[in-house]
């Protein structure tokens, strides 16, 4: 794996996760599955982003990216998504 050859950091852990976003919720329109999925991303990517880029993007960022959403579950029968969870420690 690149990140252990690099060697700036420790690989702790790696999980892949399938969520099913119809257990997340009791309405099945593709509007409620996005707006689960982005609160869902935001909780995940909210930190970090807002260390890279500010605050003053996160809410309209997110905001787009649940419209993405919505178009992308009502074009798809399937919706589920494999989420990807790294653990690493950074080396001195």
């Amino acid at each position: 794996m690149e990140i252990v050859k690099e060697g700036s950091f420790a690989l702790n852990s790696v999980e892949a996760k399938e969520i099913r976003w119809a257990e997340c919720s009791d309405n099945s329109s593709s509007s409620n599955y996005a707006y689960y999925m982005a609160k869902c991303m935001r909780s995940m990517a909210e930190p970090v982003l807002v260390e890279q880029f500010g605050k003053v993007v996160i809410d309209e960022l997110f905001k787009k990216y649940k419209r993405i959403l919505s178009h992308r579950l009502y074009h798809e029968d399937d919706n589920k998504s494999v989420i990807v969870v790294v653990s690493m420690t950074r080396r001195d």
